[in-house]
């Protein structure tokens, strides 16, 4: 009797023991598959999150080197507004109502070199455009040596390359001023002062100009 109660108690605690490792097995593989689940989650977040890095890291990339083309081309405009003796924001603005009138910014570069050259030389009383003026048209040189800046004195040279009567007193004068690119500008000169305006503020409200 004994005996045979031992036996079943016997096999009633393996029975019980399979089905509770029975029980804790399914539990293990759904935790298992659980665990997968998020780790899988997690790859995709952080492939994600590699690739926000990786777009913004372009986007920032671009974005400096256009702030560095940006600070590179207004350095170029500073030097070559030194050069011709204009500040930058007369330089643009001139240079644009140039380009309305098909003066290449070569000849328009060129041509304000000259001018500084030029005026330098008139103040001094030497030089061609001096000698000229004062055979010529004595009034003007008179304009000219009092001109504050030499953007006073190209708007000056525009107004009387507009006034004079003929082909060959514009190409005199442009010549005398702006040596022999000039002869390009007389096409700006024959514009008129009101449409050199036009442009210049057609040039600003188009954003155009930047500040010196």
């Amino acid at each position: 009797m004994a005996t045979r109660v031992k036996k079943e108690v016997e096999l009633s605690v393996k029975d019980l023991a399979s089905k509770t490792l029975e029980s804790l097995s399914y539990k293990f593989k759904k935790f298992e598959g659980a665990l997968k689940s998020v780790q899988s989650a997690a790859g995709n977040v952080a492939r994600s999150a590699r690739g926000i890095v990786t777009a913004f890291g372009g986007v920032a990339t671009a974005g400096v080197a256009a702030i560095n083309k940006m600070a590179d081309q207004a350095d170029d405009l500073q030097t070559m507004a030194n050069i011709v003796g204009l500040n930058v924001t007369a330089y643009q603005k001139l240079r644009y109502a140039a380009e309305q009138n098909d003066v290449s910014t070569e000849n328009f570069d060129k041509s304000l070199q000259m001018l500084s050259k030029t005026m330098g030389e008139l103040r001094s009383g030497t030089g061609t455009l001096y000698t000229r003026l004062k055979r010529t048209n004595p009034a003007l040189l008179k304009q000219l040596r009092g001109a504050k800046d030499n953007e006073t004195a190209f708007r000056l040279m525009m107004d009387a390359i507009n006034k004079a009567g003929t082909a060959q007193k514009k190409a005199y004068l442009a010549t005398a001023a702006f040596g022999r690119s000039g002869q390009a500008l007389i096409s700006l000169g024959n514009a008129g002062a009101d449409v050199m305006a036009r442009f210049e503020a057609e040039a600003e409200s188009f954003g155009l100009v930047s500040e010196a």
